[in-house]
């Protein structure tokens, strides 16, 4: 709590003022958690002074709210263009990243819990702070700012991604952290060098990012995988010692049975969160299974339980199992499509697949049901092309602008 407030003092966050008649103060709070390392163990412990951000009235303490994150697809990419190309990866982080924004509206806040002075005063937010509607937006504006600044361009494929195409420098950004990618370690000295001044951050070799796993081997090769993560999800879920299986699933299709419902305290929903993001991040082999299986987070039986065991299982056997972007593999960008035909018995809907591989490894992959009834098979499989298309565009554009000539599969 300490080292927090000596941050916001030193950032200097909020002055003390007395709340104007017209005008109400929100509260804050603390928020205390334990950062922990790719293998689990802990790293520290944390504490974080947020504002109540929930009694903030739109139109007096805030307008606009959004701001962009990273697409996975993207992260990905790069990592296969840093293996073709053998770039260098730093990772970094910006400590109370949220502390830097600058805010165009007047904010009050009650004075922190067990850090009053007595005299009665509110802290005027002179600076973002977390817990703020508006407080991503700001960061990221502030950021966006700084990169321009250091010559960076930003993509227009994906806006949290930076650009400079004379020194070959790339470089992701997702809200506090971030990777650069680069082939000329004296330019990433130098922007490093920059940033620190800016910022507070901590830089570091990049080998796990946002749950990601990232080994650069020896011959130039990366490999991501989330080992750790699927250790993690099957100690929670008490199946480490359970028997692995070959396959994430049996049948193709979901089925039920004259079971009962499942009670409220199995962790279903839960389970199909942990599993939906180990399928979005490095495993395109169960999101079949478990977009299958999200048809029924409402009212799940036993049948479906006992098949998000299977997956879990399957996952014993396959913890190590990742995504390899090798340096020998050639530019060309590869996109393999299917559909099934009415594969939901109960909406009669069909599934589209596809997966794009770049440099030997998958960037980009999708197992989602259609949003319309394909009336043949004919017209599933025309759907589910004219999807992957508008992917194979989108990732055309984003190797072009990481200036990589490659031969788009449209």
């Amino acid at each position: 709590m300490k080292e927090e407030m000596d941050s916001l003092e030193a950032n200097n966050t909020w002055e003390l003022v007395i709340l104007p008649q017209d005008r109400k103060a929100i509260g804050s709070r603390w928020v205390y958690k334990i950062k922990k390392n790719a293998d689990g163990t802990v790293q520290r412990f944390k504490a974080r002074l947020v504002a109540k951000g929930y009694s903030q009235k739109v139109g007096v303490d805030f307008n606009e709210t959004f701001s962009p994150v990273v697409r996975w697809d993207t992260i990905r990419t790069v990592l296969s263009v840093a293996a073709y190309k053998k770039l260098k990866l730093v990772q970094f982080h910006v400590k109370t990243a949220f502390l830097y924004g600058d805010l165009q509206e007047d904010i009050y806040m009650h004075q922190p819990q067990n850090f009053e002075d007595g005299t009665g005063q509110v802290c005027k937010l002179l600076k973002s702070i977390y817990g703020l509607k508006q407080a991503p937006r700001v960061w990221n504006k502030r950021f966006k700012s700084f990169a321009m600044k250091c010559s960076l361009k930003q993509s227009n494929s994906d806006p949290c991604l930076f650009l400079n195409d004379e020194k070959s420098i790339y470089l992701i950004v997702y809200v506090d952290d971030g990777i650069i990618a680069s082939v000329d370690e004296q330019a990433v000295k130098q922007f490093l060098e920059k940033l620190k001044s800016e910022f507070s951050v901590v830089i570091g070799v990049a080998n796990y990012f946002l749950g990601m796993q990232i080994e650069c081997l020896e011959d130039g090769d990366i490999f991501v995988h989330q080992e750790g993560y699927c250790r993690k999800i099957l100690k929670h879920f008490e199946m480490s010692e359970c028997n692995s299986v070959s396959t994430p699933v049996e049948k193709c299709t979901i089925t039920t049975d004259n079971s009962e419902f499942l009670p409220a305290t199995v962790p279903y929903r839960e389970t199909i969160g942990s599993l939906m993001f180990l399928a979005i991040v490095s495993r395109p082999d169960i999101s079949y299974a478990v977009g299958v299986l999200s048809q029924v987070l409402d009212k799940p039986q036993q049948v479906h339980w006992s098949m998000i065991k299977r997956i879990m299982r399957y996952l014993k056997g396959t913890e190590k199992c990742g995504i390899l972007f090798q340096c020998n593999e050639d530019n060309t960008l590869q996109c393999f499509t299917d559909s099934d035909y009415a594969g939901v018995p109960l909406s009669r809907r069909s599934t589209s697949g596809m997966i794009f591989m770049s440099y030997g490894g998958a960037v980009s992959w999708r197992s989602q049901r259609q949003s319309c009834i394909a009336l043949s098979t004919t017209e599933a499989e025309f759907i589910a092309a004219s999807q992957a298309a508008k992917e194979a565009v989108w990732l055309g554009n984003l190797l072009s602008e990481l200036r990589c000539v490659s031969t788009i599969p449209v």
